[in-house]
């Protein structure tokens, strides 16, 4: 049981890489908004799309590491993320 504590900590990092993939994600949506580049508007969303197929790959060996808020906010942003990749294309 030597490695136990390191896999919850892998688990934790891959967690801290979720929450902030997400925040990556809005960004990535907001400059493509604002944007009046074609070319700009584009690679940010898909930059944003491939940050959200990233968070679903990786969420469920984190799930462990989260606590019931946080799996509920980031719960709640996919779903706002979704949405958003959606209107965008």
């Amino acid at each position: 049981m030597a490695d136990a504590p390191e896999v919850g900590d892998s688990r934790r990092v891959g967690a801290e890489f979720i929450i902030a993939d997400l925040e990556l994600a809005f960004t990535f949506l907001e400059i493509a908004r604002t944007s009046s580049v074609t070319e700009t508007v584009r690679r940010n969303q898909g930059n944003a799309r491939t940050a959200y197929h990233a968070i679903l790959r990786f969420l469920p060996r984190c799930l462990p590491a989260l606590s019931a808020a946080e799996r509920q906010t980031i719960d709640d942003n996919l779903r706002k993320l979704k949405k958003r990749l959606e209107q965008a294309w």
